[in-house]
């Protein structure tokens, strides 16, 4: 997915050393998908440029340590002492940044150097030159409302995204997390777990200075705030395990603590996790106030309800505005309906108070406290349409209904009238997935976010408990010394994942079949499912049979089944015996899938994988014909065209075969990363 995000484009990190680690993690986590003769990396001075030559892509770096020009933009010899920054000098570098399509900045490291910066105003060629020293938070801030200025001059927000990435915390006085003193991270290999901890190096008055800068900006920048969660990697950084520049001292051999790097990180690692994030923000993002502004040009939104809806209002209107001049908006109130006006967008975002959506005795938008509440029965039109209908009958029929038969009447009110007057292909509605009960929040990546330490609830079930496991799976049977890895747990970022509920899934699957179909890592998640439900079922009432390619797990008194089918390319191939399936040369059979695709037909839950048995090379054989003919067509293909090939097969049998509105169809990612049922 990123790099088809990236054909044709340009993306580049503008920085320091530490955004240089980040840069080459993002060339690590793609490189392995781009042939040998297809990439390239080149320097040219402050640049760093790897091609990607099939994507007509590049992802560079580029050396500027406080984004402005200064005394230490050598790329290369750059250790100077006494730093100077060059006051309002973004272009000289920017120049350089034009046209990119990704562009992510940081800047932190090269300022903490004391109180004070030096500051140069004229030019670095003058032979005299005027020097002043600021205080390190006024330069830093007159740093970032630079490269706010350049942005808005030489970015087009509709084209370019622009990353920030807050300060890389460094780990070199260990009394800061509980160690002895004069210690630092050489030799720590846990983490810090106090969630509230922050290190002394990381400097929350530069913190405020972003936050103070940016919340003014109009310009769209994206926050990377990676601060927090690497402060608690003490364990991550290359300490005496790096090249080391300058031979090391007889002194320093003797005490590695001398000469640890607390501050740069070990790849593969902590700034993978960083290039997550980005790509979580790069294609989630969770509010972009200009693809709002733009989503409603020419049109209106409105919130209707009580006060709470009325705070949610306000805090949409909070998040636009800045981006609005004065003279283009304006806020009314007209009786019950207020309105914020975007002029230039020709656009409203409205507000309606009607706390019980039916008429009632507490429509007055102001004076509404009433201790004997009313509600009148089927008068959704009376907001819907201006008011029609009236309180003011002489003789008022009233009656008394439970509150849940009260709410529900003005359910069914609102539902009737939304059928009746709204456009569901003009106005947005989110609509329901089988077997869903919710929706995911807005704006809530479930795949983005971080491993938390959780002895509490995990793991889920112990090995010795589930007699399901195939013996390749059984760690601790064949003798693996520790159990660490079983007590992490996945933590969203801004959300959380919902805990796994047996009794729900089970009665979920009442009636019904659930099937894995793939290869060997489908096969572990499918024993995972199973060791999660088969605790609630009595032994009697459960079993395990396996027919060829074809595992079922009997459920007896849900009158269900949970199945796992071997079909490791989806497609037929001469890889599909489930059992001796070692073939060093893998043949898959064109527009095939229904030899397999027979056997999930019917099926309520299916779960599809296919990736790791496609990894032999930069070549894939077809066969175009049968696996029965004597002599067989067989033509090479790049392992991409072919996995194409194959998940077109895949959609097309769907689209034949399946009802979306019965059947739920996932598939799994790269290796054993799974879609989350939810």
């Amino acid at each position: 997915m990123m790099l088809e995000t990236l054909r044709g484009k340009r993306m580049m990190y503008a920085g320091d050393s530490l955004n240089r680690g980040q840069y080459v993690s993002m060339i690590c986590l793609l490189h392995r998908l781009i042939p040998e003769g297809k990439k390239s990396m080149e320097t040219f001075d402050s640049l760093t440029v790897f091609t990607l030559k099939e994507y007509n892509a590049t992802i560079e770096f580029y050396w500027a340590p406080f984004l402005l020009e200064s005394n230490s933009d050598n790329a290369v010899i750059h250790r100077v002492s006494d730093r100077i920054v060059r006051r309002g000098s973004m272009n000289k570098h920017g120049k350089y940044w034009k046209g990119v399509d990704i562009l992510v900045f940081n800047t932190y490291l090269w300022w903490m150097t004391g109180q004070k910066m030096k500051i140069l105003e004229g030019s670095f060629d003058d032979e005299v030159k005027n020097i002043i020293e600021l205080p390190t938070e006024d330069a830093y801030r007159m740093t970032m409302k630079s490269m706010l200025r350049w942005a808005k001059k030489n970015v087009n927000p509709n084209k370019t995204r622009v990353f920030f990435t807050s300060m890389s915390p460094t780990h070199t006085k260990s009394m800061d997390w509980g160690g002895k003193p004069g210690l630092n991270c050489y030799n720590e290999t846990s983490l810090i777990e106090d969630a509230t901890y922050w290190g002394s190096d990381s400097s929350k008055s530069i913190m405020q200075v972003i936050g103070e800068v940016f919340s003014k900006s109009k310009f769209p920048i994206t926050f990377l705030n990676i601060t927090q969660l690497s402060d608690y990697r003490k364990d991550a950084h290359t300490s005496i395990y790096k090249k080391q520049w300058s031979p090391l001292t007889p002194e320093q051999i003797a005490n590695p603590v001398s000469y640890a790097d607390c501050t740069h990180w070990c790849l593969p690692g902590l700034q993978d996790t960083w290039n997550e994030l980005l790509f979580a923000k790069l294609f989630y993002p969770y509010f972009n106030a200009t693809t709002m502004l733009e989503a409603l040009r020419g049109k209106r939104m409105m919130y209707v309800g009580d006060s709470l809806n009325r705070g949610q209002y306000v805090s949409m209107v909070c998040l636009l505005q800045r981006l609005v001049p004065e003279d283009q908006k304006s806020m009314e109130t007209f009786g019950s309906l207020t309105v914020f006006t975007l002029k230039a967008y020709n656009a409203t975002i409205e507000f309606y108070w009607a706390p019980f959506l039916l008429e009632s005795n507490s429509d007055d938008a102001i004076v509404h406290r009433v201790t004997d509440r009313m509600v009148r029965r089927g008068s959704i039109n009376k907001h819907g349409k201006y008011w029609k209908g009236s309180f003011k009958d002489e003789v008022k029929n009233v009656i008394e209904l439970s509150t849940e038969d009260a709410y529900r009447m003005a359910m069914k009110s609102m539902l009737r009238w939304a059928r009746k007057n709204m456009n569901p292909d003009k106005t947005r509605k989110w609509e329901k997935l089988p077997f869903s009960i919710g929706k995911t929040p807005e704006g809530c990546d479930l795949f983005s976010g971080r491993w938390v330490r959780d002895e509490l609830t995990r793991p889920l079930y112990q090995e010795s408990e589930c007699p399901y496991i195939q013996p390749q799976l059984t760690c601790q049977e064949h003798g693996r010394p520790d159990k660490e890895y079983q007590y992490w747990r996945w933590q969203p970022h801004g959300c959380d994942l919902p805990s796994f509920n047996a009794t729900l899934m089970l009665e979920t699957l009442r009636g019904k079949r659930m099937m894995y179909v793939g290869d060997s890592l489908n096969r572990g998640q499918y024993v995972s499912m199973i060791c999660l439900l088969h605790r609630l079922i009595p032994e009697g009432q459960k079993s395990m049979e396996t027919f060829d390619s074809l595992t079922v797990f009997t459920l007896k008194e849900y009158n269900a089944t949970i199945e796992f089918y071997w079909a490791p390319f989806l497609l037929e191939s001469n890889s599909d015996n489930a059992v001796i399936h070692r073939v060093s040369d893998r043949i898959v059979r064109r527009g095939s899938i229904n030899k397999h695709g027979k056997n999930w037909k019917g099926v309520d839950i299916l779960v599809f994988n296919t990736y790791l048995w496609w990894m032999t090379g930069l070549k894939m054989k077809i066969l175009q014909g049968s696996f029965e003919d004597e002599a067989k067509d067989i033509v090479e293909i790049s392992t991409e065209d072919a996995y194409r090939m194959a998940m077109k097969s895949m959609l097309r049998w769907a689209r034949k075969n399946m009802n979306p509105k019965k059947t739920r169809k996932h598939r799994m990612g790269r290796g054993a990363r799974a879609e989350l049922l939810q």
